[in-house]
């Protein structure tokens, strides 16, 4: 049984150790005494009524400080908020708000709740190039898509839809820039997030794609993209071209050998190898959507360097969102002598490779290195390892055949699929990916 005995405050203290004294308004507060317990072991918690004036600043600030003291901040991974990235290329942008000129190197800001408790700072400003990162999209997709993703079903209804309710006003609010409103509904999603209990929520394993691609795009926006001018420094028509793959034709790979790449409970985690990782983008993808164990190998300066900068803040970010994600190691190194590839080749249960700019040296030395590869490992590529291939066609008329006359060749059943428009970053009509299949 709990009572609750309301008590008179004085009008005044004193304090003693000054003999000043302090003036206190006049108000009730309660003691509230569980009677269930001994006198020894009674609790006492003073509850005072909250302020029903304080300023969204200050109901914004209260948040921030309540989710950091049930978080533990020190534990938790670091990742860059969407206003450090932007103050640190603060002349791409301008603000929502008016601001003096003194204040000018500053943007008004938020806290944005996300679904592990912890809180992002975002700055109401938008960028001055339509290919800049955006802070506000990004608050805007952070939104919707823990609502859609991470927000247990049974729950959803409590903030809206896409017609009305509380992620309706965050939309509406960023499409029309609208600083005030987009203060006023991320203070009403942060309370409705707020009051769910998340310790005791956390999203499906493995997450879905889309949430998945949604945190890769975060991950990327904080890292890569800054710096992505250096990506480009590669000798032309060289093996070295970089280029990436978008996470939609990811995750077709992963349907296509998901028997061979999804972990199993109770079984060792299948291992992947991307050969030429680049920055990483398909290692953290596939360890993400399968909870293997995901390796990648790059050889040049800046994409290996930035890899493990996007590494960092892509856990960081799968850790706001609550999603599993397998055990990931990206490396420097030439994939054609490196000892991690030596380790790993015999091991691998799929293994890619983007040769789409290989040259045919470099893709007959790569094919001398599967020599190790164990029965059934899969090698996903964009060029074919063999001159015999399997086409969609034969597979409908159930024709099977393996790899051509030469013996290195003939190690793999290969398999030839098209893919859509817009699934490569250096080419926007569609092309062919090949999965080779090994069988001695």
């Amino acid at each position: 049984m709990v009572v609750h005995h309301r008590i008179k405050c004085p009008a005044s203290t004193t304090n003693t150790n000054t003999s000043e004294s302090v003036r206190v308004p006049s108000r009730c507060i309660y003691i509230r005494v569980d009677s269930t317990t001994t006198h020894s072991q009674k609790k006492r918690k003073i509850e005072s009524p909250e302020p029903k004036d304080l300023s969204l600043a200050q109901q914004q600030q209260k948040q921030q400080q309540q989710s950091t003291n049930t978080t533990h901040p020190s534990t938790q991974p670091t990742f860059c908020s969407a206003f450090k990235t932007v103050k640190n290329n603060k002349s791409l942008y301008k603000s929502l708000t008016q601001q003096p000129a003194s204040d000018s190197d500053c943007f008004d800001e938020l806290s944005l709740l996300h679904f592990n408790g912890q809180s992002e700072r975002f700055p109401l400003a938008i960028p001055k190039a339509a290919d800049e990162f955006n802070p506000i999209q990004q608050l805007k997709a952070a939104v919707q898509h823990t609502i859609e993703f991470c927000v247990p079903l049974e729950k959803r209804s409590l903030f809206g839809d896409d017609i009305g309710g509380t992620k309706r006003k965050v939309v509406r609010a960023v499409n029309r820039k609208d600083p005030e409103a987009i203060k006023e509904a991320v203070l009403e999603y942060n309370q409705l997030l707020g009051s769910l209990d998340l310790n005791l929520h956390s999203v499906s394993s493995p997450a879905h794609p889309a949430l998945i691609a949604h945190v890769l795009d975060e991950a990327y926006a904080h890292t890569v993209a800054p710096d992505v001018d250096s990506l480009k420094n590669y000798k032309t028509f060289s093996n070295n071209v970089y280029g990436e793959v978008r996470h939609s034709l990811v995750s077709e790979f992963i349907e296509r050998v998901k028997d061979r790449i999804i972990a199993q409970p109770g079984s060792p985690p299948p291992i992947f190898l991307d050969m030429g990782s680049g920055t990483g983008n398909v290692v953290l993808q596939v360890a993400a959507e399968t909870q293997c164990e995901a390796h990648g190998i790059e050889i040049m300066e800046n994409p290996a360097r930035l890899a493990t900068l996007q590494r960092q803040e892509f856990l960081a970010r799968c850790n706001l969102y609550k999603i599993p994600v397998g055990s990931i190691s990206l490396v420097k190194g030439d994939f054609l002598d490196d000892p991690s590839t030596t380790f790993l080749l015999p091991r691998a249960d799929v293994i890619f490779v983007n040769n789409y700019a290989f040259d045919a040296h470099l893709n007959f030395r790569i094919l001398e290195r599967f020599l190790d590869l164990k029965e059934g490992a899969v090698v996903i590529s964009l060029k074919p390892f063999g001159s015999t291939i399997i086409t969609e066609e034969d597979v409908a008329r159930g024709v099977v055949r393996r790899g051509g006359e030469n013996a290195l060749e003939g190690m793999f059943v290969t398999r030839e699929y098209w893919f859509g428009e817009n699934r490569v970053s250096w080419m926007a009509e569609g092309g062919k990916y090949y999965v080779h299949t090994l069988r001695r």
